[in-house]
């Protein structure tokens, strides 16, 4: 299994609808650079994206992986494939995710910079924030 850069239409399309049926996200967008995870038939069992925004923003978002290859690392390996090419490519200060686990990215560094629900959250990690904790 290996994380790699990938193509909605040709690999990751086809987790829309596994990942919908476990109340998972994934969902297309523009201006979305994707990894997947692959296996040895170069099928992607998992994805991650970051969403550029303009002024120097992204979002990480479908941070995904099938149910049977979870507690393995492989969301932790996203996680950093994701936030490394955020600050050490792009050269961003900080990254953003919404999502309604905010303990778990609480426990990442992240923090919260506004509620946008009764059960969804802004957060960020700054790019000190992951160097201290990630790194």
């Amino acid at each position: 299994m290996e994380w790699k850069p990938a193509y909605w239409d040709k690999d990751i399309s086809r987790l829309e609808k596994i990942a919908k049926s476990t109340n998972n996200t994934v969902k297309y967008s523009q201006n979305t650079v994707w990894w997947g995870l692959f296996d040895e038939d170069n099928t992607a069992r998992g994805c991650i994206g970051l969403l550029m925004f303009y002024g120097h923003k992204a979002r990480m978002k479908s941070h995904y992986v099938e149910k049977e290859f979870r507690g393995k690392g492989y969301g932790t390996q996203a996680l950093h494939k994701a936030i490394d090419y955020a600050f050490d490519v792009l050269e961003l200060q900080e990254v953003e995710i919404i999502t309604r686990h905010e303990r778990f990215w609480l426990e990442k560094a992240f923090t919260i910079i506004k509620k946008r629900n009764k059960d969804k959250y802004t957060m960020i990690i700054t790019k000190e924030n992951y160097d201290k904790y990630w790194n």
